[in-house]
């Protein structure tokens, strides 16, 4: 719980988030409840301030066995042989905001 007037950062990632990567492998951005699109609603019901400031990201996977790795890391190895042979590098743009929130005082 934070004190009054305390400040809460949080960073999510939206919907398109590193989209060509998962274009690659053919599948669709896996979803998540607290994402860019609907943070600041969220974090509206508990904060009196909220603040957005998106960040321009990129992951680049310079060949197919970084991409693999990366893939792996997610805890869904399946998805690194639908990887293509290329080419590479692959560039993937994030999505990334950063929030910040301000609890009542």
């Amino acid at each position: 719980m934070l004190r009054a007037g305390g400040v809460l950062v949080a960073i999510t990632n939206g919907a398109d988030h590193l989209a060509e990567l998962w274009s690659a492998v053919g599948v669709a951005p896996r979803p998540t409840s607290f994402a860019k699109e609907n943070a600041a609603a969220l974090l509206a019901w508990h904060f009196t301030s909220v603040r957005r400031v998106d960040v321009d990201t990129a992951a680049v996977f310079g060949d197919r066995k970084a991409a693999a790795r990366y893939l792996e890391s997610l805890g869904d190895g399946t998805l690194a042989g639908a990887l293509p042979e290329g080419p590479w590098p692959l560039v993937a743009p994030g999505a990334p905001s950063v929030f910040v929130a301000t609890a009542p005082g």
